[in-house]
């Protein structure tokens, strides 16, 4: 599932965000917002960017915030 979220703006416009990554799996939106640390998620969820590029989540082991273009695993 995919959303966009209001007032982040990127070079191309909204940035969008997904809230299931792979396998279907629900990705924890306060780790990507700085609010839930560590690498197991008290809310249950997985730990990985969820930035949409080319139509899915990046996945990688880092929270949106700290997302850049074209990088995985930062």
């Amino acid at each position: 599932t995919l959303q966009s979220h209001k007032g982040e703006k990127g070079a191309g416009g909204t940035i969008k965000y997904a809230n299931l990554a792979k396998g279907g799996k629900q990705i924890c939106r306060a780790f990507n917002d700085g609010n839930c640390k560590g690498d197991v998620c008290a809310h249950g969820r997985i730990h990985v960017c969820s930035v949409v590029q080319n139509g899915k989540a990046c996945g990688g082991k880092h929270p949106a915030s700290r997302h850049q273009n074209g990088g995985k695993g930062r």
